[in-house]
């Protein structure tokens, strides 16, 4: 297999020999296009003319022969970030990685990584293949694209491939029908003291992402009014001191899609707190490892904030105190919904003589919709301790139309424990007035409870 390049960092993963060549192909990189774009392309001199995108050209011969470019500078950006941008301009694309990937063909897989632009030539069999192109800034997914291509003998032709950012489709989950970012910042390095705090004190009213990679230590952080925060990566955001990692009011939104938030075992305030409009949304991550007193360990939701739940664990919390409500989950006044994730090994308790809902405590006409999900291994502590994975006060609303919450009859790493009390319900407690209604079994997917009837305990 023979590669040629117009830089000598391009490098083929697979045996072959390397030389320089340029002029072949002249194509802008893919990552030039606004997100959801499409790329028009023509032949021109036997080679694919392009706008923008990777472009392969098969020829003919014995074997088929494949070449790809990456390169160009076609400006318009439409989001600045950390001193990058997408679409990218000159400097970002020369601090692009890029992989490219030939499978599924007889001799393959071929594989290539390579930096800013480059061409790359080589002879692959005739056959159906696969190509899958991947462009990384700062070790953080950038953009991606791929498509089929026939590798016929004696025959030429071209295929060109759209990068996109990979996470485009979540920008319309995270911000509805105006998805445009006003800012997207990369924290890539570690326990840097304040930044990644100091960028959100400066929000005004738009759309945010933060991708988070490594350690970062923050203070308690306020969401300004009419902010939405979208929080991405695998790394971790650790409370600094005292109070609530991030408070969420007055038509703010945060999104948690990956992060950890990692809160204090001295610590006083839930780790996040949803409050008069504000709205959180967890599709990945974690909130875990925080002690607050009286309501919420994890999160506490209140005066109409919302709380929806798709997928992540909140685990580790715990309130004490004279309340010690919600080890988890804490729900006052508000929404939240559970479409899936995990609330596992949460405490209501501690030196409290009754905690109430390990997992989740509802009050004051608040209301919690569970559809799929698991509330596991929580425990309320105290001489009654009702409600280990969920408690519902008398005036609070709760539906359960799918998911899981162990009881008692689990094994000992699932099941939810209540206190000693007369009606502990180990899964669910609803105090119901003088006739409360309470589950010690597991409720499983199949099992409908409901506080406004029609539904057996």
């Amino acid at each position: 297999m023979q590669i040629m390049a117009d830089r000598t960092k391009a490098a083929e993963q697979s045996a072959g020999t390397m030389r320089r060549k340029r002029g072949i192909l002249a194509a802008a990189l893919g990552l030039a296009l606004v997100l959801g774009g499409c790329i028009p392309a023509v032949q021109t001199e036997g080679a694919a003319q392009a706008a923008g995108g990777v472009t392969l050209i098969i020829t003919g011969g014995d074997a088929a022969r494949f070449s790809a470019r990456s390169g160009g500078s076609p400006g318009g950006s439409n989001r600045a970030s950390s001193g990058a941008v997408y679409p990218p301009d000159a400097a970002t694309l020369e601090r692009l990685a890029f992989t490219l990937t030939l499978s599924g063909g007889p001799g393959g897989p071929h594989v290539w990584s390579f930096s800013g632009p480059a061409l790359i030539e080589a002879e692959v069999l005739p056959g159906d293949w696969t190509v899958t192109v991947r462009a990384v800034l700062d070790g953080l997914p950038y953009a991606e694209g791929g498509a089929l291509v026939k590798a016929v003998k004696g025959k030429s032709d071209s295929v060109t491939i759209v990068l996109s950012h990979p996470e485009w489709q979540y920008n319309v989950e995270d911000f509805g029908d105006s998805p445009s970012v006003a800012d997207e910042r990369y924290f890539t390095g570690s326990n840097s003291q304040g930044e990644l705090q100091a960028w959100m004190a400066g929000l005004e009213p738009g759309n945010y992402i933060a991708h988070i990679a490594g350690t970062h230590t923050c203070g308690p952080a306020v969401l300004a009014p009419d902010v939405k925060v979208s929080l991405r990566g695998s790394g971790a955001i650790s409370l600094s001191r005292n109070g609530s990692l991030f408070t969420v009011t007055n038509r703010a939104k945060l999104i948690l899609r990956g992060p950890a938030l990692q809160g204090r075992a001295d610590n006083n305030a839930s780790l996040v707190r949803v409050l008069s409009g504000g709205e959180l949304v967890m599709r990945d991550g974690s909130i875990r490892d925080n002690k607050a007193d009286g309501v919420g360990g994890g999160v506490y939701i209140g005066e109409d904030g919302t709380f929806t739940l798709y997928d992540g664990a909140i685990s580790g919390n715990s309130v004490g105190g004279g309340l010690s409500e919600g080890g988890g989950v804490g729900v006052n006044r508000s929404n939240f919904t559970m479409h899936g994730g995990t609330i596992s090994g949460n405490l209501a308790g501690g030196l409290s003589l009754s905690g109430k809902g390990g997992g989740v405590h509802v009050q004051n006409r608040g209301t919690f919709a569970m559809r799929d999900g698991v509330i596991s291994g929580n425990k309320s502590l105290g001489l009654s301790g009702p409600g280990g994975g969920v408690y519902i006060a008398s005036d609070a609303n709760f539906t359960k139309s799918g998911g899981t919450i162990y009881g008692n009859d689990a094994e000992p790493g699932l099941k939810n424990t209540a206190g000693a009390g007369l009606y502990p319900g180990h899964a669910v407690y609803y105090n119901k007035g003088l006739t409360p209604q309470y589950r010690n079994a597991t409720a499983g997917p199949d099992a409908a409870l409901s506080t406004s009837g029609g539904s057996t305990w």
